[in-house]
């Protein structure tokens, strides 16, 4: 009986140890990698359907360090603008963003209007199709319905 106890307790304080380790990762920043790219004439694999060879991987969290705002939080970001000249661009980018803010469009000059825009929190998410990222975004909460 004294056996059974002593692993009993043996187990129960692995596994506290184990979720003091886990989280106290959470209270630091996580690191964050996005792709990083715009697509052009010169660099077409930045391009929908994506591409990741030759395409710059940035830390995020480095690129956003100098934030006004120390609730805004750094994101993976996509969009799709139109240039005047008629040509569709993919830009790939590191961003800040409030926890509860949303990616909107905005014309940028009268040169450029952003005709899509989608932003992320997991590493390299910005290299999904906005058909992949829409179906995520939708089956994700199913999914954790279904299994809670």
């Amino acid at each position: 009986m004294a056996l059974r106890s002593c692993l009993l307790l043996l187990v129960t304080v692995g596994l506290l140890a184990a979720a003091a380790a886990a989280s106290y990762g959470d209270h630091e920043e996580k690191r964050l990698r996005c792709y990083h790219c715009t697509s052009d004439h010169y660099n077409p694999n930045c391009d929908d359907p994506f591409n990741s060879t030759g395409i710059e991987v940035v830390d995020c969290l480095e690129q956003t360090r100098r934030r006004s705002d120390p609730r805004e939080v750094p994101v993976c970001k996509k969009i799709k603008q139109r240039i005047n000249n008629g040509d569709l661009q993919t830009v790939r980018s590191c961003a800040v963003m409030l926890p509860d803010q949303s990616c909107t469009t905005t014309d940028q000059s009268s040169y450029i209007h952003e005709e899509y825009c989608i932003t992320c929190d997991t590493d390299l998410c910005n290299a999904a199709s906005p058909l992949a990222a829409a179906a995520a975004a939708i089956f994700t909460p199913l999914l954790a319905a279904l299994l809670a």
